[in-house]
């Protein structure tokens, strides 16, 4: 799913600096993604189990 995000969002973006400019974005969107899943994570598993217990 992020790879079609990511590739929809630089398909406009044309040139050379394709593939530099995707693959920023693409790391740029790990660093931001990966504290906020890190930390929702928990809280998310303990809602779940709760509902299915």
């Amino acid at each position: 799913m992020a790879v079609a995000i990511h590739a929809g969002g630089t398909v406009t973006h044309k040139g050379d600096m394709f593939v530099s400019h995707w693959l920023t974005s693409w790391g740029i969107s790990w660093v931001t993604m990966l504290p906020v899943v890190m930390t929702a994570a928990p809280f998310i598993r303990r809602v779940a189990e709760r509902i299915a217990k």
